[in-house]
């Protein structure tokens, strides 16, 4: 664990503000879920991702979607990429999404990107992750974003691409709210 330098004090209704600066460099936004655990004397924050907590769904999602469809599926949250499946996509898991991505997930935008014509979206922070035909449907739950499915492939993608993520995100969605 890395000290910052930084005390607070906790409030009389018991709070503790997060510097700006931890909060930026963490990804942490206003509204944010935060995991709270205790370890001896220690308090731990951590950012809360339900997606990330259903890993073995998320991965049989993957494997699905990567299989039907004959291209590449990633799943993430809106941190990192939780589950992936197909060409070139072993390098991806567990790496940070990249800012662009996040914004297009956090803005409930569906991005289509069906043919060579258009310009793909990295997926990671690092660069990764860029197919020529990409389709990204952010996975929505009671009102609130967790997440993101992406289809990537060399080849065009279609309708029944569109509606098959279209479903999973859907899905995924509703065994949040359970």
């Amino acid at each position: 664990m890395k000290s910052t330098g930084i005390v607070r004090r906790i409030d009389e209704l018991g709070r503790v503000v997060i510097p700006k600066e931890i909060r930026k460099t963490l990804r942490i936004k206003e509204g944010d879920p935060l995991e709270i655990f205790t370890q001896e004397e220690q308090l731990l924050f951590k950012k809360y991702s339900p997606v990330a907590n259903i890993n073995a769904l998320a991965e049989d999602v993957a494997v699905s979607l990567a299989s039907v469809n004959e291209c590449s599926c990633i799943i993430c949250d809106m941190e990192k990429i939780v589950a992936c499946k197909g060409t070139g996509t072993k390098e991806l898991k567990g790496k940070k999404i990249s800012s662009k991505l996040e914004k297009l997930i956090y803005e409930r935008k569906n991005y289509i990107c069906s043919d060579e014509s258009c310009s793909p979206i990295e997926l990671s922070s690092d660069g990764g992750g860029k197919y020529p035909c990409q389709i990204i449907m952010p996975i929505i739950s009671g009102g609130d974003v967790f997440g993101g499915i992406i289809l990537g492939s060399n080849l065009q993608l279609g309708s029944a691409e569109i509606k098959s993520v279209r479903g999973f995100s859907e899905y995924i969605g509703r065994f949040l709210q359970v």
